[in-house]
C-alpha cells in the first residue's frame, strides 16, 4: 500500500538525517580535539625547556604546524556560526531586517564552505609521500600515486 511505501521513506529520510548530524558532530568533536591540542603544542613550545629535546621539538613543531590550517578553519568555521546567530538576533528589528538577512545569508555560505574546507583538512595524509599532501589532490588531477612519487 501508499501509505506504508510513504512511512517507510519518511522513516528512511530521518535515519539518514540521524546519521549526518552524527557524522557531523563526530567532525566537530575531532575539530575541538585538534584545536586542544594545537593549543597544548603552542603552550609547550613556549616552555623555556622546549628545545632541550631537539628532536622531540621539531616533532612537535612539525604537527603544530601541520594542525595550525585546520585549527584557523575551524576557528573561521565558528565565527560564521555566531555571525549567524548574531544577524537571526538582530533580523527582529524591521529597520535591520534587510541587512542583516544579506549578513545571515554570507555567513551561512561561509559555514558551508569551511564545512566542507574542514572535511578535506580532516582527511588523512598520504603516509607513502611522506609531506602534507592528501592523495585526493592528486586523483582530482588525474596523476597516479607513482607520478606523484617522482614529482616529489
Amino acid at each position: 500500500p501508499p501509505n506504508v511505501r510513504n512511512e517507510f521513506a519518511v522513516g528512511h529520510a530521518d535515519k539518514l538525517q540521524f546519521i549526518a548530524l552524527s557524522r557531523s558532530q563526530i567532525m566537530l568533536d575531532k575539530l575541538k580535539s585538534v584545536a586542544f591540542r594545537y593549543e597544548e603544542l603552542c603552550f609547550k613550545s613556549e616552555q623555556a625547556d622546549f628545545y632541550n629535546d631537539p628532536k622531540k621539538a621539531t616533532a612537535m613543531l612539525r604537527e603544530k604546524n601541520d594542525l595550525e590550517p585546520i585549527v584557523e578553519a575551524y576557528h573561521a568555521y565558528n565565527q560564521a556560526i555566531r555571525d549567524m546567530d548574531d544577524a537571526l538576533e538582530l533580523m527582529s528589528d524591521p529597520e535591520m531586517k534587510e541587512l542583516c538577512q544579506e549578513s545571515y545569508q554570507s555567513a551561512k555560505e561561509d559555514k558551508e564552505r569551511l564545512y566542507h574546507e574542514l572535511q578535506i583538512l580532516l582527511l588523512p595524509k598520504d603516509p607513502t609521500l611522506g609531506k602534507s599532501r592528501c592523495i585526493h589532490q592528486y586523483m582530482a588531477i588525474g596523476r597516479t600515486i607513482r607520478q606523484c612519487k617522482q614529482i616529489s
